[in-house]
């Protein structure tokens, strides 16, 4: 793991983005992130994996930010908050 994040960093420094994106496998991804395949599944997923261990999270939406869909995350949230929207 040092391995990588040495690489990892000289490459940020470097100013070389896109190929960090190379170095990061799913289980990697997975170990720092909660994925869905749909916006409705977040909030369940989050629950799943974070009650009783957090009081507060951060969603962001970075897969594609030109097709994300204002209104879709507006319910995730509520859906998190558990006030239904």
């Amino acid at each position: 793991m040092l391995k990588l994040q040495l690489e990892l960093h000289r490459l940020a420094r470097e100013g070389r983005w896109l190929e960090m994106a190379g170095l990061i496998d799913d289980r990697l991804l997975d170990a720092f992130t909660v994925r869905c395949e749909r916006p409705a599944d977040v909030a369940a997923a989050l629950h799943a994996r974070y009650a009783g261990l957090v009081d507060r999270v951060a969603v962001l939406c970075h897969a594609n930010p030109h097709r994300a869909h204002p209104e879709a995350w507006a319910e995730v949230v509520a859906a998190i908050r558990g006030d239904g929207g």
